[in-house]
């Protein structure tokens, strides 16, 4: 029997003071979230990785806010981890908030206002998170993804063509002429709005509607983003892509590329590597491993199988 690693997700606007997911599992039986473990990390301001928290159990997003508080979802809870005070390792102090659903995934404005969508058996759900008080909508199909600006200029989008904007009172759904799963939905304002899916579509528009663009990205779109000016997508089969007036190009990352996203800096994440660049010309390229090394001396024993950093 053997444990095998996987790093899932990365949460930040730069790589300092980002968080983490990794999974391990035993690479003998199917896999099983009552044996998964969940890893979370972060990266300090000068660039070393070190974990916050580690249990057998199925931790199935992360987002972190500006001030560094890490936000899990899991099975029925939002896990909120506030970095301590201390100069050490700077122990974390966790709270946990239970769900009425199945959360698979959350996205947040701040530590203010945090959102969190899942299944409650009957209805695919979204749920607002203010002060601790939780109020939720049914949403018109699986959420893989959210983007906003603010509470009301709100958008989700996931799977068999889901793409709804929040109107005061519901998620409704745009009219798009797509059946294909959306991955990734970017709000950057009232004039611009962007969403790709796993064929390879990418929309763009506003809040007056979105339209396919003419190229599409070879592989399918793992997601997009704008960055310093310019649009970026991730392509399985063709890493990095950038949009050069209507075509998409090599935009020279060194690596294939699984899901792109970018604010302050521009990451990709690939099957080994996480590249990072400020400028989109100078790429910093992060091996994968060097994360999974600061867990895998770490065995979780006990009767909680819950280890938190100290």
């Amino acid at each position: 029997m053997k444990r095998v690693s996987h790093f899932r997700d990365l949460s930040g606007r730069a790589l300092s003071g980002c968080a983490f997911l990794i999974d391990r599992y035993r690479d003998d039986l199917p896999w099983s979230a009552s044996d998964t473990e969940t890893w979370v990390g972060v990266v300090d301001k000068i660039g070393n990785a070190r974990l916050i928290r580690g249990e057998v159990a199925w931790y199935t997003d992360v987002w972190t806010s500006e001030s560094g508080c890490v936000y899990l979802t899991s099975e029925r809870s939002l896990i909120i981890g506030t970095p301590g005070t201390s100069s050490g390792a700077g122990a974390y102090q966790w709270s946990t908030l239970a769900l009425p659903f199945r959360a698979w995934g959350g996205w947040g404005f701040s530590d203010q206002l945090f959102y969190a969508w899942g299944f409650d058996g009957r209805q695919q759900q979204v749920a607002r998170i203010a002060a601790g008080a939780i109020t939720t909508t049914v949403v018109p199909g699986p959420v893989v993804s959210m983007s906003g600006t603010s509470p009301d200029l709100l958008y989700v989008a996931g799977e068999t063509g889901l793409l709804a904007r929040w109107d005061g009172h519901a998620f409704v759904q745009v009219s798009v002429q797509e059946t294909a799963s959306f991955n990734r939905v970017v709000v950057l304002s009232e004039h611009e709005i962007y969403a790709s899916t796993r064929n390879g579509a990418v929309w763009h528009g506003s809040v007056h509607g979105l339209s396919r663009m003419p190229a599409a990205i070879a592989g399918g779109a793992m997601g997009v983003t704008k960055f310093a000016g310019a649009l970026y997508a991730a392509s399985e089969t063709d890493g990095l892509r950038k949009l050069d007036g209507t075509q998409w190009v090599d935009a020279k990352a060194p690596q294939a590329i699984r899901k792109v996203w970018g604010d302050r800096t521009l990451f990709a994440l690939g099957d080994q590597h996480l590249i990072e660049t400020s400028d989109a010309k100078d790429y910093n390229v992060i091996a994968l491993a060097s994360l999974h090394s600061v867990f895998d001396p770490v065995v979780l024993t006990g009767a909680s199988r819950l280890w938190l950093a100290s």
